[in-house]
């Protein structure tokens, strides 16, 4: 497994980006590397002029994913990570496990797993890991250099909007001569469009909840325990009566 990186050659006025080549041994065991959908590997596109093609990302050869593959649930392998220590101490423990397999299996006897399984184990694993870790520090550099370019590229495409909406005042084929390129312009327009219904649908719903489906009114509030209790109690003609004849005896 190897990451070859070769760099263009710089120029004064323009940042360029190397070119890193990735193989590494497929987990599917099938060991003809192929492209990844999103990246090209196999054929090169060559931008219109020197700035684009000095922006563009480096060609990345990746294996193939078995179809076969289901990823693990992380839950069950907390703790299965090894420590600083462990890795520092690594590849001299995989070498005394080859070079002493047999003394390894006299002074440890017959239960400890065997030396040459135990040291392909901790070598697939360990190449796991270095790979992880160039992965990482790879996918910061491409959404640092993918940050870089949507924001020139976006920029140019509002100054080109702003020039393409007022011509198209005067010119109504201009959508029909650059369709596609319509399309992209006004993509920003309908996600807004989206938006802005979703919201109305949202704020329908909700005022219709609010309204009581058998008087046709809004529903009032329950009232308080302290309001039930401030409230008077209107007492019974008995009730006065009695209450008055104690009164005169």
């Amino acid at each position: 497994m190897t990451i070859t990186t070769t760099p263009h050659k710089k120029t004064k006025s323009t940042p360029v980006l190397p070119t890193a080549t990735s193989s590494p041994t497929p987990a599917s065991g099938n060991d003809s590397p192929v492209n990844d959908p999103s990246v090209s590997a196999s054929t090169t596109t060559t931008p219109s002029s020197v700035m684009a093609s000095s922006n563009a990302p480096p060609t990345v050869i990746l294996p193939a994913v078995s179809a076969e593959f289901t990823p693990v649930n992380p839950r069950d392998y907390l703790g299965a990570h090894p420590k600083k220590g462990q890795l520092t101490a690594l590849s001299g423990a995989i070498a005394e496990l080859e070079s002493k397999s047999s003394d390894y299996a006299t002074a440890l006897g017959p239960l400890v797993p065997p030396a040459p399984k135990l040291a392909v184990e901790l070598t697939n694993a360990a190449q796991w890991t270095a790979l992880r870790k160039r992965l990482q520090a790879f996918l910061i550099y491409v959404k640092s250099s993918e940050a870089i370019c949507w924001k020139t590229a976006l920029a140019d495409l509002e100054k080109l909007n702003v020039i393409f909406q007022l011509l198209q005042k005067q010119n109504l084929a201009l959508a029909t001569e650059f369709p596609e390129l319509t399309k992209l312009l006004d993509a920003p327009k309908v996600v807004a469009a989206r938006a802005t219904a979703t919201r109305a649908r949202n704020s329908k719903e909700k005022a219709k909840a609010a309204i009581t489906p058998d008087t046709g009114a809004t529903a009032a509030p329950a009232a308080t325990p302290n309001a039930a209790a401030a409230a008077p109690v209107a007492s019974s003609p008995s009730t006065a009566g009695s209450a008055g004849g104690g009164a005169t005896h």
